[in-house]
C-alpha cells in the first residue's frame, strides 16, 4: 500500500478542486498524513475561547462551524475514495455544506472536543490511504457529480481543504 502519493494530474479531478490541491506543497503527499494537522494543531489549541463563536460577517461560519465542516468533509471524502477504489459505478452525489453545518449544531461543541474528533477522523483517513486502498486502486477513476475523479486526487483534496480553511482562519478570525 501507499506511503506516498504523487500529485494528481489535472485530468484526475474536477477543476473546482484545483484550489485545494494547490494548497498542498510538494509533489508527493507524505502518507504520514500529518502535515496539515501539524499546521492546524497550534491554531486550534491556542484558539481564544471568546472567538469560538465569532463570525466575521453575517451568514459566515464560526470557527466551531469551520472545524466541524472540515470533519464532515473529510468523512465524506473518505467514503468517496473508498467507493471509487472498490469500483463503484454510480456517480457519487455532492452535498450541501451549508445545510450540513446548519444541522450539525457545532455551536454546542467546544473547539477542543471538535479537534479531538478530527484527530480520530484523520487516523481513519491515514489508515484508509495507507492500508485500505492499493496503489493501483488509487488510480481508479470514478464519478463525482458527473465528473471524473480518482482516490489519489481525493487524498490531496482532503488535506488541501483543511489547509484552505486554516488560511481563512488566520486571515479573518485571528486578526488582532
Amino acid at each position: 500500500m501507499a506511503t506516498q502519493i504523487a500529485r494528481p494530474s489535472e485530468a484526475e479531478y474536477p477543476p473546482c478542486f484545483r484550489n485545494y490541491i494547490n494548497q498542498v506543497i510538494g509533489d508527493d503527499l507524505d502518507m504520514s498524513l500529518r502535515a496539515p494537522m501539524a499546521q492546524s494543531l497550534p491554531i486550534w489549541q491556542a484558539f481564544p475561547q471568546d472567538r469560538e463563536l465569532y463570525a466575521y460577517a453575517e451568514g459566515k461560519w464560526t470557527p466551531r462551524d469551520i472545524l466541524g465542516h472540515i470533519i464532515d468533509t473529510e468523512r465524506i471524502m473518505q467514503y468517496r475514495a473508498l467507493a471509487i477504489a472498490r469500483g463503484e459505478k454510480q456517480s457519487l452525489p455532492g452535498f450541501d455544506e451549508d445545510n450540513y453545518v446548519k444541522n450539525a449544531n457545532f455551536a454546542n461543541r467546544p473547539i477542543s472536543a471538535l479537534f479531538a474528533e478530527l484527530t480520530v477522523v484523520r487516523l481513519a483517513t491515514q489508515l484508509l490511504f495507507q492500508h485500505g486502498i492499493s496503489d493501483a486502486d488509487m488510480m481508479r477513476t470514478g464519478t463525482l457529480n458527473g465528473r471524473a475523479i480518482t482516490p489519489r486526487a481525493i487524498a490531496w483534496i482532503i488535506f488541501g481543504h483543511e489547509l484552505h480553511h486554516i488560511s481563512i482562519l488566520k486571515e479573518r478570525y485571528l486578526i488582532s
